[in-house]
């Protein structure tokens, strides 16, 4: 999952992950990890609006589930999904190239 390449500019992290639960929604996809990034930031998403991408990233986040190994995700700190319900409290976008 860790893919990401930064646009100029964009302030790019990558947190490890033990993802504890995957959720399709119509919307999006998302990942909620054990622990959180700083104190809040539990869940990590996709867009659905790319679907073989969201499907592609819900196959790694599933097995990483049940293998029980960790992710390693890439994401831009300050920025949110508010379009597709990833909301700036406890979630962030998912960079995947």
């Amino acid at each position: 999952m860790s893919c990401a390449q930064a646009q100029s500019g964009d302030k790019m992290e990558a947190f490890t992950c033990l993802p504890v639960d995957a959720t399709i929604f119509s919307d999006r996809i998302h990942v909620r990890c054990a622990m959180p990034y700083k104190k809040d930031i539990y869940f990590f998403a996709s867009p659905m609006a790319n679907r073989e991408e969201a499907k592609l990233i819900f196959k790694v986040i599933t097995s990483a589930m049940f293998n029980n190994s960790k992710l390693i995700i890439d994401f831009n700190p300050e920025e949110s999904g508010q379009g597709f319900s990833c909301r700036y409290k406890d979630c962030r976008v998912i960079k995947n190239q």
